[in-house]
């Protein structure tokens, strides 16, 4: 599957009307659940966590 990501604009040096469009993300990686729980916020492990306990998962 590709990421493809989104963009946004931004004018830097700030007040300097130079504008440019930035992709918002330059690196997109799939991870096993396991691996994805070792890397992202602590505090976001709950959503991985009820992710594998629903049906959703095969």
């Amino acid at each position: 599957a590709t990421i493809m990501s989104s963009t946004f604009l931004l004018e830097w040096p700030p007040r300097s009307g130079n504008w440019s469009q930035v992709p918002e993300i330059d690196k997109a990686q799939w991870f096993t659940i396991e691996e994805a729980l070792l890397k992202i916020n602590p505090a976001q492990c709950v959503f991985l966590e009820r992710l594998m306990l629903s049906s959703f998962l095969p």
